[in-house]
């Protein structure tokens, strides 16, 4: 059994229909709509970050380039400044035959050499000491001090005793000191050498 519907309630409930879908549709969609548009502007602004880093980046990359070719030479020069030796005592003998050959060149006498390596090798590395005990006058102090300052290693004294031997020496007698010099560098030890 149909019931009958005039032209008029037909047009009625299927306007209602559309208008009914329209709602539910609208309902639904403008958040979604809201949603996927925030989402693309989030993306639009992340991208537009990351093109302005990338950017700034190649911008600077001459710059730390050449930074990165200075920190290069700086590393260079100061790792050739190093005691460089296949193990720790022989970067310690290596240290003592520079200290020798300071004194040499300071005209000062030395009685002793002792070597004090440090047996810690820490990332290729390790500390090595000369205590040296030598005589000479203040002059040849101070140019043995200034060899050691001076020298192509880099190298710094720790430790410095002076003593007079004879101190109611005459004045005829030139003034002889007695001195202690504890000398330490940072030896590079290259193992891959080794036979």
């Amino acid at each position: 059994m149909q019931l009958p519907i005039s032209q008029r309630d037909r047009r009625t409930l299927l306007a209602g229909i559309v208008i009914i879908g329209l709602i539910v549709a609208v309902g639904k969609g403008i958040p979604a709509w809201q949603r996927w548009d925030r989402a693309q502007k989030d993306g639009a602004d992340h991208q537009a970050r990351e093109l302005a880093m990338a950017t700034e980046g190649m911008r600077a990359l001459p710059e730390l380039r050449d930074s990165v070719a200075a920190r290069q030479r700086r590393a260079a020069t100061l790792l050739s400044r190093l005691v460089a030796a296949p193990s720790v005592p022989e970067a310690a003998a290596a240290l003592a035959t520079e200290l020798s050959t300071a004194a040499d060149g300071a005209g000062i006498r030395v009685f002793t050499l002792s070597i004090r390596p440090d047996s810690a090798i820490r990332d290729g590395y390790a500390r090595v000491a000369v205590r040296v005990n030598a005589a000479g006058d203040v002059a040849g102090l101070t140019r043995y001090l200034s060899l050691i300052e001076t020298d192509s290693l880099l190298l710094a004294v720790r430790e410095l005793t002076v003593g007079q031997p004879a101190p109611a020496a005459p004045d005829s007698i030139a003034e002889g000191l007695h001195f202690d010099v504890l000398v330490e560098a940072l030896a590079r030890i290259d193992t891959t050498h080794k036979p």
